[in-house]
């Protein structure tokens, strides 16, 4: 049972972190280079999209490909898996929440 709570609160980290759902997912769609994520996150800035992208390397989610200066990120294993619970998380918020305000409500 430890194991399942050390999964639920690396999950809930990565869910709860700015930005992290929205990287993995340009990743995923082909928007593999540093500007291409950031032109596609609105509102994001470049120091905050370098700091995110070193931390999901660290924890081995993307992967950092360099070749000849030219530097790509695509999903690691574990990058993979995430993005499909992101792709969940949004199906069961469209399905259930019905008001998007601060203050959303459930139908269930």
């Amino acid at each position: 049972m430890k194991n399942i709570r050390l999964g639920y609160e690396m999950l809930q980290d990565l869910i709860g972190s700015k930005w992290v759902p929205e990287i993995l997912s340009e990743i995923e769609q082909g928007s593999n280079r540093y500007s291409d994520i950031l032109n596609n996150i609105p509102f994001m800035s470049s120091t905050e999209l370098r700091r995110k992208l070193r931390m999901l390397q660290d924890r081995n989610i993307i992967i950092r490909i360099e070749i000849e200066h030219n530097v790509t990120y695509s999903l690691a294993p574990f990058g993979e898996d995430l993005v499909h619970i992101f792709q969940h998380i949004e199906e069961i918020s469209e399905k259930y929440v019905t008001n998007k305000s601060s203050q959303p409500t459930y139908q269930i």
